[in-house]
């Protein structure tokens, strides 16, 4: 019998060899239409994440009144996302710690008022009224939460000492550019 990883399962009696009672296994099943197909699984094609020296120039960059964050992060967009909840949160975990290391080094220069941008590097397009923002959520909430010192959820991005702004450019490499103005 070959097997193939499919969704569906089905239980089939096996004879124990010690005792011949009934044993029930979990088995794959096997359609008609994969009968002819190998044993391979596909691998599904994931953008590139590249060297922190390749993305224009990873890290901050300071100069007269702003400072410019780049940072290799893969966005996506929250409203339409399907994933399981463990994946979602190592995303979210590790764009907040991104942000949050990248930030440190700059964190005392940069005073209130402020305008954030915040560019999006990717291969596709996000809406830009709805998906654009909701995929630069948790990035958002955690450089308002580091400028203003208010770590409660939901207010550090509500200040009305910070304008927002998004901006996306199509490119190969995953990424995220905050241009932060003071």
């Amino acid at each position: 019998m070959r097997w193939q990883q499919t969704n569906s399962f089905r239980f089939e009696d096996q004879p124990n060899l010690k005792n011949t009672s009934k044993t029930y296994r979990k088995a794959y099943r096997i359609s008609q239409k994969d009968k002819g197909a190998t044993n391979t699984l596909l691998k599904e094609k994931k953008p590139k994440m590249v060297a922190l020296k390749q993305f224009l120039e990873f890290g901050s960059k300071i100069e007269k009144g702003r400072v410019i964050l780049s940072l290799p992060l893969k966005t996506i967009s929250e409203a339409n996302c399907t994933q399981a909840w463990p994946t979602k949160h190592k995303r979210h975990k590790k764009q907040k710690n991104m942000v949050f290391w990248a930030f440190l080094e700059v964190k005392h220069l940069v005073k209130l008022p402020c305008i954030l941008t915040f560019i999006r590097y990717a291969p596709a397009f996000l809406d830009k009224h709805d998906n654009l923002p909701m995929s630069m959520k948790w990035i958002c909430d955690a450089l308002c939460a580091e400028i203003t010192g208010e770590y409660r959820p939901g207010k550090a991005d509500s200040s009305k000492e910070i304008e927002i702004k998004y901006d996306q450019i199509k490119s190969d490499i995953l990424g995220v550019k905050i241009i932060i103005e003071f």
